[in-house]
C-alpha cells in the first residue's frame, strides 16, 4: 500500500482553519459600516483557500477516472453527498428548531431537506467536477484539449446553481495534471516556488470587489426576455482570478509542505494531522456550530470591546474549532460513521 503523505494533511488543516476563520470574520462583523470583502486577513484567504482545497483535491482523482461511470458516482455520491445531507438537512434543521426564534413549518422543513447538499456547496461542487473529468477523460484520456473544452462548455452554461462548479473545477483539474507530471515539477520546486510566489504577490494588490465570484458570479450567458445574453464583463476578473488562485495553491502547497518536513515534524504534531485528515467533517459542522455561537453571544452588544471586533473574532474562532473538533473527537467508531463524516 502506498504510505500516507502526512504533508498534505497539514495542508488540509492549515486550509480548514482558514476556512474557520473566514467565516468567522464574516459572522463577526456585523457592526454598522462594517464590510469583510474588504479586510485584508479575508482578501488573503479569499484569493486562494478553497482554490487550493479543489487543487489539493485533484491530486487524488487519477484512481477514480478508471473506474466505471456508476462505480464513481456511488463512491463520491457516498463521500460527498450523503454527508452534506445529514448535516445540513437533518442536524441543520433540528438546532434551528432549538436557536431560532422563528419556527419552521413542515413544509419548510422538507424544501430545505431537499434542498440540503446545496448547503454545502464546495461538497457538491466537487461532486459534479469528479463526473465532468470522468467523461472527458473518457472522450480522450489524458488529453488537455478536451479538458478544456469541457471547462468552456461549463462555464457557458447559464445555470445559475452551476457557478460554484465553473469557479473550482479550473483548480480541480491543474491538481490533476500537476499529479501527472508532478516529478518533473518537484525537481525545479523551489523555482517554481519563488515564481509563482512573486507572481501572486505582484497581482494580489489589484484584488478588490469583482475578484470575488460570490459578488460578480459566473455567468458568462444568461437569459432576459427570451434571449440569450453574454456578460463578458466577468471575464477579466475571471481570468484574474484564476491566475491569482492557481499561482497561490502551488506556491503555497510546496512552502507548507517544507514548512512540515523542517519543523513540523520536530515537535508533536498529531493535532494537526487529526484536525486535516477531519477536514471534511469540520466544513461540515463548524457551521453549526458557528451559527449557535452567534445566536448565543450577540457581538453588537459587547459595547466594551468597541474597536476591538478582531479579538471577538479570535475567540468565535477558538471556539468553533475546539468545540468542533472535540465533537468529533468524541463521537465513537460505528459501522456507518464515514458516511456521516465523509472521507
Amino acid at each position: 500500500m502506498q504510505k500516507r503523505d502526512n504533508s498534505i494533511d497539514f495542508i488540509k488543516c492549515v486550509l480548514i482553519l482558514l476556512v474557520v476563520l473566514g467565516h468567522s470574520i464574516q459572522y463577526c462583523m456585523t457592526q454598522e459600516g462594517a464590510y469583510y470583502f474588504e479586510v485584508p486577513l479575508f482578501v488573503f484567504i479569499y484569493s486562494f483557500h478553497m482554490q487550493m482545497f479543489a487543487f489539493v483535491s485533484g491530486l487524488f482523482v487519477s484512481k477514480s477516472l478508471s473506474l466505471s461511470f456508476w462505480d464513481v458516482i456511488k463512491k463520491r455520491f457516498a463521500q460527498l453527498i450523503i454527508p452534506s445531507i445529514f448535516w445540513s438537512g437533518v442536524v441543520t434543521n433540528i438546532v434551528w428548531i432549538f436557536v431560532s426564534e422563528k419556527k419552521r413549518d413542515l413544509n419548510s422543513f422538507l424544501m430545505y431537506f431537499v434542498c440540503s447538499p446545496l448547503a454545502y456547496w464546495f461538497l457538491y461542487s466537487l461532486f459534479l467536477s469528479i463526473l465532468c473529468l470522468w467523461t472527458a477523460n473518457k472522450i480522450k484520456e489524458k488529453s488537455v484539449f478536451v479538458v478544456l473544452i469541457s471547462v468552456v462548455l461549463l462555464f457557458v452554461l447559464p445555470v445559475g446553481d452551476l457557478r460554484y462548479v465553473k469557479f473550482i473545477y479550473p483548480f480541480y483539474i491543474a491538481g490533476y495534471y500537476y499529479s501527472l507530471c508532478k516529478n518533473s515539477i518537484d525537481r525545479q520546486w523551489k523555482l517554481v516556488t519563488v515564481i509563482l510566489l512573486v507572481l501572486y504577490c505582484i497581482l494580489i494588490p489589484f484584488w478588490n470587489r469583482t475578484s470575488y465570484f460570490y459578488l460578480c458570479g459566473l455567468e458568462f450567458l444568461y437569459f432576459e426576455k427570451g434571449k440569450i445574453l453574454f456578460n463578458l464583463a466577468i471575464l477579466k476578473p475571471c481570468i484574474y482570478r484564476i491566475i491569482v488562485g492557481l499561482a497561490s495553491s502551488v506556491a503555497f502547497m510546496y512552502i507548507l509542505q517544507y514548512v512540515y518536513r523542517k519543523c513540523i515534524v520536530k515537535v508533536p504534531s498529531e493535532m494537526f494531522l487529526y484536525i486535516g485528515r477531519h477536514s471534511m467533517a469540520i466544513y461540515m459542522i463548524h457551521f453549526i456550530i458557528l451559527n449557535v455561537w452567534y445566536r448565543l453571544v450577540d457581538v453588537t452588544s459587547l459595547m466594551v470591546l468597541k474597536d476591538y471586533y478582531s479579538l471577538y473574532v479570535l475567540s468565535t474562532f477558538f471556539v468553533v474549532v475546539g468545540v468542533t473538533v472535540g465533537l468529533i473527537y468524541l463521537v465513537p467508531s460505528f459501522k456507518h460513521r464515514k458516511l456521516i463524516f465523509g472521507w
